[in-house]
């Protein structure tokens, strides 16, 4: 993806925005709120409740101390296994500094002896983090005692590029092959907000007598179907009455001129059915 100003600029608003609603000083910590929703869909008391950088904490003006490179960490309990999502994040506040510069490496060693101290479950660990993270940590180390959660590590910003390329294959290499490395930078930020403002489109469609058969590639199943073509135009017109009619007859087929067709039905390219 080539850098515009404009992608920018669109992150940049809804940091704004955050910034303003919760009177941050810092961007950096409107960014939190903006990405982790995108990513995971929580609510601004989880997100707040998940964060764990030692900035942010001094700045909401509660106990800080060292967070190891861990600026949030949420635990999933409602997945089965748990899964146990920590986030790093770097803010470019510039245009220049997001499209030209490679995503910041200097934690990258604070974070991979954090996670080797949590799978040891160092004692010390409680001692050497903030509040917050020790209480999580504590949180983990009993999930471990009936469970096996999963890790997930996400590297989130606005930068376009990536780390450099010695710097990312050491991380992957030394992370642990437990641990489920995720990437979302400014290209992957800009299909989160473009999939979150799509218009849900819902309809129902009737076949055909009983000409239909299924077919299955691996996990994947598809239903094979024959429908009035004249459907596949109701199905998507921007009335939700006339989408869920599916038992219209010849003559109310006319009334299908009165609306439009959502365009947005068309952004996916839905082949199979999982």
């Amino acid at each position: 993806m080539t850098p515009t100003l404009q992608e920018y600029s669109l992150v940049r608003t809804k940091t704004e925005k955050k910034q303003q609603d919760y009177s941050f000083s810092d961007l950096s910590s409107a960014f939190y709120f903006v990405v982790i929703d995108l990513i995971l869909g929580l609510q601004d008391d989880e997100i707040q409740d998940s964060i764990t950088d030692s900035n942010f904490l001094r700045v909401s003006h509660q106990k800080s101390g060292h967070d190891r490179g861990i600026d949030a960490l949420y635990i999933d309990e409602a997945s089965t296994p748990p899964i146990l999502h920590m986030f790093n994040f770097k803010y470019a506040e510039t245009f220049n500094k997001a499209k030209n510069n490679n995503l910041p490496s200097g934690e990258i060693d604070k974070i991979l002896g954090f996670i080797n101290a949590l799978n040891q479950q160092e004692e010390s660990l409680l001692q050497e983090v903030n509040l917050v993270l020790a209480s999580k940590v504590q949180d983990i180390w009993r999930i471990f005692e009936s469970q096996n959660p999963k890790f997930t590590f996400h590297f989130c910003s606005n930068h376009y590029k990536n780390f450099e390329q010695a710097e990312k294959e050491r991380l992957e290499r030394s992370i642990g092959k437990n641990v489920d490395i995720q990437y979302h930078l400014m290209p992957d930020l800009i299909k989160y907000i473009v999939s979150a403002d799509k218009q849900i489109i819902n309809g129902k469609i009737k076949g055909i007598d009983k000409g239909y058969f299924e077919k299955s590639d691996g996990n994947i199943r598809a239903l094979i179907v024959n429908v009035d073509a004249r459907d596949l135009v109701r199905i998507v017109l921007d009335d939700e009455a006339i989408r869920n009619k599916v038992d219209m007859n010849d003559n109310e087929y006319e009334v299908m001129k009165k609306f439009r067709v959502l365009e947005g039905a068309f952004d996916d390219n839905v082949r199979t059915y999982p």
